[in-house]
């Protein structure tokens, strides 16, 4: 357990992302084996009895906040249709999002509009001949074939080239990579400003997992 406790106490900011890898591990790891003791073996199943208990209402936050992780985005503790399942719901988060957005949006403009004292309106402009006669069977060339796209066909467009990309390394900071391609991924940006801000643990970590913090005895044994 050691090596995990510590590899949690290194993190600067450790984030409700690194929970579910970390619970998926552990439980991994808590499988017998046939070699081991029967100390062994009921050590492991009473901890992997306990821990399956933890957090099971919180799976889809966690799987969530993992997913906007881009060290943890590929997901690779859950199975195929757990995966797709928790990009959906990101999708239908995002496409929420947005529609919010428009709506509030089309407030603020409908006010500004009430507000401003418009001139009256130009005549309209008198249609040429040739408008007239070629006006419907005209169409721009930068317009042909791009018709626009709905909310969910962006925010679909979004989450795929996020899952295309190559996965950040296990070191870089999340928080940093966001904030330097929050341009190139709006929406998901939104959703991991909102995950990632959830500290990993309740205390600092350093006090509970830090190998100093391990031989505190019972101060921190109950976390």
């Amino acid at each position: 357990m050691v090596p995990h406790s510590c590899g949690v106490s290194e993190e600067k900011s450790p984030t409700l992302s690194v929970m579910a890898p970390l619970r998926a591990l552990l439980l991994k790891e808590m499988t017998s084996l046939p070699e081991d003791s029967k100390v062994v073996k009921d050590m492991k199943n009473e901890i992997k009895k306990n821990l399956s208990t933890r957090y099971v209402n919180q799976t889809a936050m966690l799987h969530a906040a993992s997913a906007v992780d881009p060290r943890f985005k590929a997901l690779p503790f859950l199975g195929e249709e757990e995966r797709e399942h928790t990009f959906s719901r990101l999708q239908a988060e995002a496409v929420g999002g947005m529609e919010e957005e428009a709506s509030n949006q089309d407030e603020v403009d409908e006010m500004e509009e009430e507000e401003e004292n418009n001139p009256p309106a130009p005549n309209p402009k008198q249609s040429s001949a040739l408008e007239s006669l070629l006006g419907e069977a005209y169409i721009p060339r930068e317009e042909r074939g791009h018709a626009k796209k709905t909310l969910a066909e962006v925010a679909e467009d979004e989450i795929k080239r996020y899952r295309a990309m190559r996965p950040a390394g296990l070191q870089d900071n999340p928080l940093v990579w966001w904030r330097e391609n929050e341009n190139e991924y709006p929406r998901l940006a939104c959703m991991a400003k909102r995950n990632l801000c959830v500290p990993g643990t309740s205390v600092a970590s350093e006090r509970v997992f830090s190998t100093a913090g391990v031989g505190m005895g019972t101060e921190f044994g109950t976390f």
